[in-house]
């Protein structure tokens, strides 16, 4: 339904219609034309919106009436086909169908509806319709809908309440029609009583119970304080039984007598129970916190309420817990203990009911009224409340205590009382002075509640007049006079004045008595008031006129439309009209007056907006008649309907409404539908698919229409999809409007809102592989990074990045773990995603678009602090059969979990160089071990050994040769191996165990076999000659392990201290070095002298060992571990060498008898204790179907020469120095042989995993030189320091390629690329990825050239991903190809635009602001591609513009003169305007410190911070020549200044003092920079400076 209205003159069309003569002779002068003309235009577009509506039938039509139902059945069919089957999602869903038995022609419907009304809402939760026009239209709109839908049916949508409107959490209302009622009505051509229409529905509610009537009664007396008081708590909602809104009665007296210690009702009892002292102190602390916390909350304005300081006096009238303290004496202990106090105290409740007053801070409820009951307990413990002494009973002291509530004392002060806690004194200035400012009243919750504090009374409540009074009543009072008669016996007595109509009196007599009191002077009593039954009059409110009936023609249609005005002003004025609430005895002639009473009066204080609504609705425009009855009206105009109000020119509603209507109607519809468990899959996804085109649509086309509250309606809808039970839907929702979604909103608010249900996504365990690979895919983790901002991207979706890698396990579809060689099983189908393999993809693409340094801080650092999770819960669950691994001896479900992340720390590795490895990998293996100290292993700390561990095993063929042999002789050696082996061996601690008895002594066996592997890595890694230089002390070490459990005497050796450094001499032994053959294996040659150190050994007792402890070792050192390491050794270091170790029979003997256990197990022979111990063998890896191939590993040769006597040692020379095992001599020993095909059993690692060589292919980023000084010198920055900029003047990269002096420097969010222009007219992008070793020399990725003048502003809008540049006029330009998008000159071509800045405002960060010379702002919108608005900016004095700042809602600019000028760039007004006397030069420099302050500088050094509406700097200061400003930035906040002198100083503001502290800068280094300093940007995240010169250099400092 679409038309226009035209404001020109035309002829009506509608005259044939009404009858209207259109006659201009009249008209003389313009005014009268004007007038008519604009009568006329009024009239016509009526007319047109109610020709197009098609909905307005004429009178006689039977469908013009509400349709009338013969029976039940009739009546029937009728609801399910408007409510059941209705296609208005705001009609409430119908639950059942009920007859009434009072009256058989009338039904009740219950709704199924959300919690809250719209009641509860408007009373408890202002906040939600708070200064929000978009939210209030929005509703009215849905109720326009919902009532058009029901006239077209046939039917009104009757007379409902606020209570009949339900609303969720979305104000997306579902109403519950009243037009059964209604059914009846016959068509408007027949006689109809309309006087039944009355405002409300309760037909037992006496006539007169409504707010204004018992107000009147109260105050005249006719109504007591309890009813009147109880009343009034029933209008705010208050309901008896209610914990939290229990109605409540003042306290008035102390209980001392009677009637007397009356308490002061001008003071709440808060206020009487906690003293003003403790009331000003609350409420001022609160205060000062606000004011110093204002720039804070102004910079975080998206935030919640929540996080703001309030200052009240008063948190609430009634608690519950002083509700159940109260009934204490009736109410069950376990509702006591849950409420009060969990622990039951009889006697910390008060005793008496006199003690309870004194100890409560809250107000009285009406039981100490009414109810006797209430002081007798019901509990055995705890005595009845005691009642004062003056009263015999509780009965008693009931009755005079409502004596006591009904006395003049308390009626004369009891409108106080009210002020206080119903009235006036809840808000505003009164509230404060009554030291009455309650918190749930300026809190601003937007939480929906059912109970809180109402203020009913808008204006000071009437004192009661209608007290009791001795003189006022239907006989005179008694009168004392004095006569002067001269004789005693003239006087008169009072009493012969008294006449009686059994007495005569004679008319003489009469008249002398008279004469007598004439000249007699009347005494009047002293506190007669003669005037005070006139001040009762005239207080009394004006008799209001009878109600006139409606004439009995009036179309139902438009009398419900009416009714819905009045329902829509109790929505806009919810204060001035919650006396509305039950006018029951109003017909609608008189309501609809008075609410357009109240309307009119508020007409100024309204939204343009909503008073428009209401004055079209209510009929209250000028020219229509203010009387509901009679059609046609006199201007012969159609009556209001909800089907003409919904035409689009009549209500001002903005034109995207009937859109987000229908989209959001079908999104509930949606809701439902996924929400409902008979709904197929297909059928929801294919509903929920189309849902979000049909949002995708909307975003697209009406998004850039969306003011800030529209979006704060709509926003919340997209939650909701963000928010569903199944996390497919959630992800499918999420990837299809978070893109052109967050291009409308702006990144801050997309971060506030978006965030918080997009995190939660990541961890949900109900997403399907399909759906995460969408999360975790780079082209959506850009989306974020880019939407969200890098670093709060970096600080909230780093660390669950992280953690999906350990909640990822790289598996195919047919079970088959990738990463791991399984020859046994077929590859995975090409079908198959690999969810882990995707993410590490996106965190290899994070990692090098972030750089070193934060790739260290937000990624590495949080792959090693989370590597243990991998082993908590299942992590230590038994091998994996399918999957094999050279590196690892026994894989578990842990190291499943583990790889994808140790595999992003290799590759990361390879990308920044070894140095992540030495310098952070390393240390935190280190720190793990060092934290796990013996004395109190926790399930963490095993956890993090074993990830430590693993980890190794896959970062030492990361490392080159060199790096490794270093690392051996520094660290790894005696930080890492020696006290891991400790840790394993110990034998006076249990590992820990959390869910079965034998975890501890199975994460102590996989730990002693990573140890094992680690061993058997680095040896065969470094070779023979390193391994028997550095693994002696290790091998010692572990084989001395077996002694614990194998050795047969009481008493062992231990090494004393693992780390300890022994002399070589002393604890050293030497021997001939023998290497094996390379062709035989069989054969030895001698070869040079090396010694073999021995550590320092102390003795321990296998009696102080605890039985659970060698237990457990028993399981870890069997004999199948010493075959193992054995074997495993005497190939990587030598028999001659490995047979040297100082328990060398033991470690044989187990070696021999393991073999011989596995020779019986395959050969079907039972096991005897005789010949093997009964040992726990059941982690073997030998299993019945593998055969093992018995040959001797040291095969005995014939002797061609005799050898020499190698002491007792089983080799014997052949020839040369060649060794052969002599067998002989062997049998001298009793150590049998050893015989097993070691090398199908324990196989070599392969060249590929011994050394990677990823690490020396490709080295361009590694780091090197002063990269790695400045990276570990940040790294070494703990988060405090952290917030501190240190300069240390490290240069890292320069750019060269501009010619001549460079003027602007602008950082892109991310930090990986930089925009300069230039003295040369060039615009250049450079990328600032780490290079070379601090002195490379880097050339531009791209330059513009197009403008004609030197470059002074350059930036890269993120809204529109465009670049602005500027050298007077504004070139916008695409950074992918340079082409020239669009061109803006100033007004004054030749001079240009002085000075630009990109707006950053939420739905506004699509313009520019341009400052002319003629000190005009002109907006630029981007995206429509023109000039938006122009703001003309006063000065004080000529000058030209120094600079522009732009706030959240302000824009600032400042002359070189000193004048700054403070607007509001929405509306253009001026907030502040100053002259900055302090200057004694120009003005140079100006830029943004916060949201809501900016910093000066001028030329004779002054520095200046400024709040934007004060004319009062902050803080200033005076600096030297030296430190003369040139450029600023400011980091956290800090201001760092950089000066033509090359000085780089950094200063603090501090408020209090109102100055600058700070030093002067060293000067920079000419090897760190060359030329003259002219400007700067600054990196936040990587807390580096970009310093550009005159000659055109660019450098990279930190």
């Amino acid at each position: 339904m679409e038309s226009k209205i035209t404001y020109t003159y035309r002829k009506s069309n509608f005259s044939r219609f009404t009858g209207v003569a259109n006659d201009r002779s009249t008209l003389s002068t313009l005014h009268d034309f004007l007038s008519f003309t604009e009568q006329e235009n009024y009239t016509n577009c009526w007319s047109k919106c109610f020709h197009k509506s098609q909905l307005y039938q004429c009178a006689n039509s039977p469908t013009f009436s509400p349709k009338p139902f013969r029976g039940d059945a009739e009546l029937l069919k009728f609801i399910e086909e408007v409510l059941v089957s209705s296609t208005n999602n705001n009609i409430a869903s119908v639950l059942s169908v009920t007859q009434r038995e009072d009256r058989m022609s009338l039904i009740d419907i219950v709704y199924l509806t959300p919690k809250h009304t719209l009641h509860d809402v408007l009373t408890y939760s202002p906040a939600v319709l708070q200064n929000s026009v978009r939210k209030i239209q929005f509703i009215i709109y849905q109720l326009l809908q919902c009532q058009h839908y029901l006239h077209s049916k046939g039917t009104l949508l009757g007379s409902i309440s606020l209570k009949d409107i339900y609303v969720d959490e979305f104000l997306w209302i579902s109403v519950c029609p009243k037009f059964c009622e209604e059914f009846s009505c016959p068509p408007v051509g027949a006689a109809q009583d309309v006087d039944s229409f009355v405002v409300g529905n309760s037909e037992n509610d006496p006539p007169d119970r409504n707010l204004t009537s018992m107000t009147n009664k109260w105050v005249k007396g006719l109504v007591s304080n309890f009813d009147y008081l109880m009343f009034v708590n029933e209008c705010c909602g208050r309901v008896l039984g209610h914990p939290n809104h229990h109605p409540v009665l003042p306290w008035i007296m102390d209980f001392s007598q009677p009637l007397g210690g009356w308490r002061d009702l001008t003071k709440s009892k808060f206020r009487i129970n906690k003293g003003d002292d403790q009331l000003d102190q609350t409420y001022e602390v609160a205060r000062h916190i606000l004011s110093e916390t204002s720039e804070d909350v102004a910079e975080t304005s998206l935030k919640s309420h929540s996080t703001k300081v309030h200052p009240h006096h008063i948190s609430d009238v009634l608690s519950d817990i002083t509700y159940y303290t109260y009934k204490a004496r009736r109410t069950p202990k376990e509702i006591l203990c849950q409420f009060v106090r969990q622990k039951w105290v009889p006697h910390e409740y008060p005793s008496s009911v006199r003690r309870l007053q004194e100890w409560t801070p809250d107000e009285c409820i009406p039981e100490f009224y009414t109810d006797p009951a209430i002081f007798q307990s019901i509990h055995d413990d705890l005595p009845d409340l005691e009642i004062p002494t003056w009263a015999q009973s509780p009965d008693d002291f009931v009755e005079q205590h409502r004596v006591a509530l009904e006395s003049d004392s308390v009626s004369r002060h009891l409108h106080h009382w009210i002020d206080l806690t119903f009235g006036v004194k809840l808000s505003g200035e009164a509230a404060v002075q009554a030291k009455n400012v309650c918190l749930a009243l300026v809190d601003e919750h937007t939480t929906y509640t059912d109970h809180g504090i109402v203020q009913l009374f808008t204006k000071p409540h009437p004192e009661k007049i209608g007290l009791s009074n001795k003189y006022i009543s239907s006989r005179p009072p008694d009168i004392l006079y004095k006569t002067k008669f001269t004789h005693p016996e003239q006087r008169l007595s009072n009493e012969s004045l008294k006449m009686s109509d059994t007495d005569p009196v004679e008319i003489d007599d009469l008249i002398k008595q008279m004469d007598a009191m004439n000249s007699s002077q009347i005494q009047l009593p002293p506190d007669f008031d003669p005037l005070e039954l006139l001040g009762r009059v005239e207080k009394d409110p004006p008799i209001q006129p009878p109600s006139k009936k409606c004439k009995c023609n009036e179309c139902p249609y438009h009398r419900d439309t009416l009714y819905l005005g009045c329902l829509i002003a109790q929505i806009v004025l919810p204060l001035h009209t919650r006396a509305l609430t039950a006018p029951q005895s109003l017909l609608l002639d008189d309501y609809v007056d008075m609410v357009r009473k109240i309307v009119i009066g508020h007409k100024y204080t309204l939204p343009s907006a909503l008073y428009s609504i209401l004055e079209t609705v209510l009929e209250i425009k000028a020219g229509l008649s203010s009387s509901v009855s009679g059609f046609p009206h006199p201007h012969n105009l159609p009556p209001v309907t909800a089907s003409l109000l919904l035409a689009p020119p009549v209500l001002s509603m903005p034109p995207y409404f009937p859109e987000l209507f229908r989209l959001l109607s079908a999104h509930v519809f949606t809701a439902q539908l996924l929400c409902h468990s008979a709904t197929s899959p297909g059928e929801a996804e294919q509903e929920l698919k189309a849902r979000l085109a049909h949002h995708t649509h909307f975003i697209t086309n009406y998004g850039h229409r969306l003011c800030e509250e529209g979006v704060n309606l709509y926003v919340p809808f997209i939650i909701q999809l963000l928010s569903q039970k199944s996390g497919d839907y959630c992800v499918q929702s999420l990837w299809s409007v978070f893109s052109p979604l967050s291009q409308i909103l702006g990144k801050d608010f997309t971060y506030h809102h978006l965030s918080p249900y997009i995190t939660p996504l990541y961890t949900r365990d109900d997403v399907s592989s399909f759906r995460k690979v969408k999360l975790y895919h780079r082209t959506f983790i850009q989306q974020l990074v880019t939407q969200f901002g890098l670093q709060n991207f970096l600080e909230d979706y780093s660390s669950a990045l992280v953690l999906s890698l350990y909640s990822l396990p790289s598996s195919g579809e047919d079970g088959t773990v990738t990463g791991y060689s399984s020859p046994s099983v077929n590859p995975p189908a090409i079908s198959a995603i690999d969810l882990a393999t995707i993410l590490r993809e996106s965190i290899l693409w994070l990692a090098g678009r972030v750089g070193p340094l934060l790739t260290a801080k937000y990624l590495t650092s949080r792959i090693l602090q989370s590597m243990k999770e991998c082993y908590e819960g299942e992590g230590w669950s038994e091998e994996q059969t399918g999957a094999t691994d050279e590196l690892v001896s026994l894989l578990v479900t842990g190291d499943l979990l583990l790889l994808p992340a140790v595999t992003c720390l290799q590759e990361i590795s390879f990308l920044y160089g070894e140095q992540f490895i030495l310098l952070q990998y390393i240390p935190s293996v280190i720190r793990v071990v060092e934290s796990c100290d013996t004395a109190a292993l926790l399930p963490s700390s095993a956890a993090s050994l074993l990830s430590v561990c693993t980890m190794l095993l896959y970062l030492i063929p990361c490392l080159t040769d060199g790096a490794l042999l270093d690392l051996m002789e520094m660290r790894l050696i005696t930080e890492i191996l020696l006290p891991l082996i400790a840790i394993i061996s110990n034998p006076r601690q249990c590992f820990p165990s959390s869910r079965f008895p034998t975890e501890g002594s199975l994460s102590r066996r996989l730990l002693a076999l990573r140890v094992l592997d680690l061993i058997i890595l680095i040896s065969q890694r470094i070779g023979y000659d390193q391994t028997r230089r550095f693994l002696n002390r290790p091998l010692q070490a572990f084989f001395r392990s077996f002694e614990i459990v194998h050795s047969e005497s009481e008493s062992w050796s231990q090494s004393s201290q693992v780390s300890e450094k022994l002399s070589s001499r002393e604890a050293s032994r030497d021997f001939l070095e023998v290497k094996q053959s390379v062709t035989n294996a069989n054969e030895f040659y001698i070869g040079t002298q090396l010694s073999i150190a021995s550590p320092a050994q102390i003795e321990i007792h296998k009696s102080t060992v605890s039985p659970d402890v060698l237990k457990e070792l028993e399981h870890v050192f069997t004999i199948e571990l010493a075959h193992k390491a054995y074997i495993q050794c005497c190939r990587l270091v030598g028999g001659i060498y490995i047979k040297e170790l100082t328990n060398d029979d033991l470690i044989r003997r187990l070696c021999a008898q393991y073999e011989e256990e596995c020779l019986h197990r395959l050969r079907g022979l039972k096991q005897t204790e005789a010949c093997v111990p009964q040992l726990d063998y059941s982690q073997s890896d030998i299993s019945a179907g593998n055969q093992i191939k018995t040959t001797n590993w040291f095969i005995p040769v014939p002797l061609q020469t005799p050898p020499p006597k190698l002491s007792s040692s089983p080799f014997e020379i052949v020839s040369g120095n060649k060794l052969t095992y002599n067998h002989s001599a062997h049998e001298q020993k009793t150590t049998p042989p050893i015989s097993i095909d070691t090398d199908s059993k324990y196989p070599a690692i392969s060249s590929e995993k011994l050394k990677r060589p990823d690490m020396e292919l490709l080295t361009t980023r590694h780091l090197k030189g002063d990269w790695i000084a400045y990276w570990e010198h940040e790294l070494g920055h703990s988060r405090d320091k952290a917030a501190l900029f240190d300069f240390k003047q490290i240069g890292l990269q320069t750019f060269t390629g501009h010619v001549g002096l460079v003027k602007s420097l602008s950082v892109l969010d991310n930090e990986n690329s930089l925009v300069s222009g230039g003295k040369d007219r060039t615009v250049r992008l450079w990328s600032l990825r780490n290079t070379g070793s601090g002195s490379a020399r880097c050339t531009p990725q791209f330059t513009y050239s197009e403008h004609k003048k030197p470059v002074f502003f350059a930036t890269f809008m993120d809204s529109v991903k465009q670049m602005v540049s500027c050298d007077g006029s504004i070139h916008v330009w695409d950074t992918m190809t340079g082409a020239l998008l669009s061109q803006y000159e100033c007004t004054k071509p030749a001079v240009g635009f002085s000075a630009v800045q990109t707006v950053q405002s939420f739905l506004s960060d699509h313009l520019i602001a341009a400052a002319t010379p003629d000190s005009a702002i002109r907006f630029i919108d981007i995206r429509q591609d023109q000039f938006a608005h122009e703001f003309r900016v006063p000065s004080f004095s000529s000058g030209s513009i120094a600079g522009l700042v732009l706030g959240s809602t302000w824009i600032a600019m400042a002359h070189t003169t000193g004048s700054i000028c403070v607007l509001d760039f929405r509306t253009g007004f001026i907030l502040a305007s100053w002259m900055c006397r302090s200057m004694e030069s120009d003005l140079t420099q100006m830029t943004g410190y916060n949201h809501s302050q900016f910093i000066t500088c001028s030329m004779d050094g002054h520095m200046a911070l400024w709040n934007h509406n004060s004319s009062t700097p902050t803080c200033q200061t005076k600096l030297t020549s030296e430190q003369q400003v040139s450029s600023i930035q400011v980091y956290n906040k800090a201001v760092i200044t950089a000066s033509q002198a090359n000085r780089v100083s950094t200063y603090q503001p501090y408020v209090y003092e109102g100055n600058f502290r700070g030093t002067l800068g060293d000067k920079l280094r000419p090897e760190v920079f060359k030329g003259t300093l002219t400007s700067m940007c600054l990196l936040p995240l990587n807390r580096q400076l970009v310093l550009g010169s005159d000659s055109g250099t660019i450098h990279l400092v930190a």
